[in-house]
């Protein structure tokens, strides 16, 4: 059955809008409510929900083709009994939005000058979170949306330009997938000397290789990954990294930026995966510094844990 029902929602999803349409407008009929259960119901019509000719019901009808609501399907019979009361079963009613060009839309240029204006922050990918966020760019730290906002909004009226809502501006920054949140990991030495050494000009060599290498690596933990999740807990696999300086205290006032501080380190043991036990060796400088052998030593320590 869920082999089947795999099946029904490629099939659907593949179509076009105008076809998944037809598909809804023929297998869901509206018929008049046979029977009233209560006084002053406003209900007066039923639907029946049909999937390869068989009656089911409308919560396995709306999750076999990934719906969370009958809205769509609302809409289609809605617009099939205004357009085409005799034959509604033949085609659904074409889907008239998009169709008309609202009064208060922007010219191309204006949209196209918004796109420039908030690419002008330099937002970067994540080096190490492809995986799970491919497209995502990142604003640099300090940076929010609002800011960004308020100077387009300046920006506008230096050059005698109509200013857009927030929520025109918020959407265009949403199609380009752009976060404020700080980015899991900063970028490599390499990388970053590429961006600022080699705008808009082929890799050289060097760079090529190494993202190259980046790909296999990753490729190469992925590997391993399975391999020790079916040693069954024989073997294991840890990615270690050390977290940059920390200063301690962590305080807001004014004392603090003038205060002397205490510096700590964290070697990290993280296996890969979700839902392991990582390990940190923490120590500060008065114990320790962070020399070859302070971190050789780390790698005995938790070896012997």
């Amino acid at each position: 059955m869920e082999e089947k029902r795999k099946d029904i929602w490629n099939q659907s999803w593949s179509l076009d809008r105008q076809r998944r349409r037809d598909f809804l407008s023929r297998n869901v009929e509206k018929k008049p409510t046979l029977q009233v259960c209560r006084n002053g119901s406003r209900r007066h019509n039923t639907l029946l929900w049909m999937m390869e000719n068989v009656k089911v019901c409308k919560n396995f009808f709306l999750e076999t083709l990934g719906y969370k609501d009958y809205e769509v399907v609302r809409s289609v019979l809605s617009s099939n009994h205004l357009t085409n009361n005799k034959h509604p079963k033949v085609s659904a009613a074409p889907d008239m939005r998009g169709r008309k060009k609202p009064a208060n839309s922007f010219p191309p240029d204006y949209e196209s000058a918004i796109t420039d204006f908030i690419m002008k922050y330099k937002p970067v990918q994540s080096h190490y979170n492809l995986q799970h966020a491919p497209n995502r760019m990142y604003l640099p730290p300090g940076v929010n949306f609002t800011l960004i906002f308020n100077q387009f909004k300046e920006h506008c009226t230096e050059k005698g330009l109509k200013v857009c809502s927030w929520t025109h501006f918020h959407s265009k920054i949403k199609s380009l997938n752009l976060s404020t949140a700080e980015m899991p990991q900063d970028i490599c030495i390499k990388c970053r000397h590429n961006e600022m050494d080699h705008k808009n000009r082929p890799l050289p060599c060097n760079l090529a290789n190494h993202l190259s290498n980046k790909r296999n690596s990753r490729k190469d933990l992925k590997t391993v990954e399975e391999k020790c999740k079916n040693s069954n807990g024989n073997e294991f696999v840890y990615t270690v990294d050390m977290q940059k300086v920390i200063c301690m205290p962590l305080l807001n006032s004014k004392d603090y930026f003038f205060s002397r501080k205490l510096i700590l380190f964290n070697e990290s043991f993280v296996p890969p995966g979700k839902d392991k036990d990582a390990a940190c060796v923490i120590w500060h400088e008065g114990e320790s510094g962070r020399k070859v052998y302070n971190i050789a030593s780390t790698y005995v320590y938790v070896l012997r844990k």
